[in-house]
């Protein structure tokens, strides 16, 4: 069966949130302590794309499989065409082309919106850093260090 990327949808609420919950225990790419709620996870997907934003997921075979969305760099007026991706994988669906595929669909649907610059913060991970390379995608600048939600510090790159 194909994947499939297409708009999320309130009825993915559910399958979005055990992804991130999934995230936020095993990960430290969130920088949150406790998974949100569905009801949070729903609140938060709805103001992004009231605002304006993408928000998408990855299906096969009718099983959710991944998400991704832009959501606002900055509140400052110069920042408004720059968005920073967020892109969740499940654990079971990882290494397979999903994350690479949801970006991709990501980059194209901030470019339909007029989004012109596209951020990413990725801990140092052979994943991530692997994805957004087979992605195209150009590191412009690096922190030495990045904080994780315990506090404990890593290099970023």
């Amino acid at each position: 069966m194909d994947l499939v990327i297409r708009p999320s949808q309130p009825a993915d609420i559910a399958a979005i949130t055990g992804i991130y919950a999934d995230a936020v225990v095993h990960g430290t790419a969130s920088f949150e302590l406790e998974p949100p709620t569905e009801q949070e996870m729903a609140r938060r997907r709805s103001a992004l794309v009231d605002g304006g934003f993408p928000y998408l997921v990855a299906e096969r075979g009718g099983a959710l499989l991944g998400y991704a969305y832009a959501g606002p760099y900055r509140t400052r007026p110069a920042y408004r065409f720059t968005v920073e991706d967020s892109v969740y994988v499940a654990r079971s669906a990882q290494r397979a082309g999903v994350g690479r595929a949801l970006l991709s669909a990501l980059v194209d649907a901030a470019e339909a919106r007029r989004f012109r610059l596209m951020v990413a913060a990725t801990r140092r991970q052979p994943a991530p850093s692997a994805c957004t390379k087979r992605s195209g995608s150009t590191t412009w600048a690096c922190s030495s260090r990045s904080a994780t939600s315990t506090g404990a510090g890593s290099p970023a790159c």
